[in-house]
């Protein structure tokens, strides 16, 4: 009797003890206008110059809700989301390869928008166009450096975190 008392103690300690919270997922966001930010770098989602011409680089810069070019128009025209720059012409992200320096960089284009997949994680949603292939969102160290697209790796600076910008 006193060993199935113990035995049944230790099982109760044993599950007590091993029973670690596991941090929540965070949920893809629903369409709608947000800012992006970085969670590696603190930086946010941008367009050089805050132009919505075409062909202008996405960058990263410092975080200012109140400034359009980083407000992003998230949408799901199919199974995957697009961005669009609040900017006037209101051009979608583009992935673009540069041959020169082997990299595919984020630009504004008006045609018809890359699509991405948002997956979610603990600590933010990565946004990927092809994650072996072509790649993620990978946020610049430096405010101003232009975002790329680089190979999943799950760093901070692929992980980034949708707060909404509507009034």
């Amino acid at each position: 009797m006193f060993n199935k008392l113990l035995t049944l103690l230790s099982l109760a300690s044993t599950a007590t003890i091993g029973a670690v919270a596991r941090p929540a997922i965070i949920s893809v966001p629903s369409a709608g206008v947000y800012t992006v930010q970085n969670v590696g770098t603190g930086l946010a989602l941008d367009v050089s110059g805050g132009s919505g011409a075409q062909g202008t680089p996405v960058v990263v810069s410092a975080p200012d809700s109140t400034t359009s070019s980083q407000q992003w128009t998230l949408s799901f025209p199919g199974p995957f989301a697009a961005f669009q720059t609040e900017l006037s012409p209101s051009p979608f992200i583009h992935a673009a390869f540069d041959s020169a320096s082997g990299l595919t960089f984020l630009d504004l284009a008006d045609q018809v928008p890359s699509e991405f997949e948002l997956t979610p994680s603990t600590t933010g949603i990565n946004i990927c166009f092809d994650p072996v292939n072509i790649g993620c969102f990978t946020s610049p160290v430096v405010a101003g450096g232009r975002v790329t697209l680089a190979e999943f790796t799950g760093a901070p600076n692929q992980t980034w975190v949708f707060t909404s910008a509507a009034n």
